[in-house]
């Protein structure tokens, strides 16, 4: 989980988890938010995302293919 402010005053939010099984990382960066507040808000939401990207069902993606 990271919050960092650029050289131009907007903000980077990070956050990465690695899959329990297969240890593949899946992580999540946005760029250009303006406030501290509205990064912390997009923070808590990349950490759903991420855990929705890990306990995604594999086999769907070989479906795909």
């Amino acid at each position: 989980m990271t919050i960092k402010q650029e050289k131009d005053g907007t903000f980077m939010v990070r956050y990465a988890k690695r899959h329990p099984v297969t240890l593949q990382s899946v992580g999540l960066v946005r760029k250009g938010i303006k406030t501290k507040a509205e990064a912390a808000r997009v923070e808590r939401e990349l950490i759903i995302a991420v855990a929705e990207k890990l306990h995604r069902d594999p086999s769907n993606a070989l479906a795909r293919l």
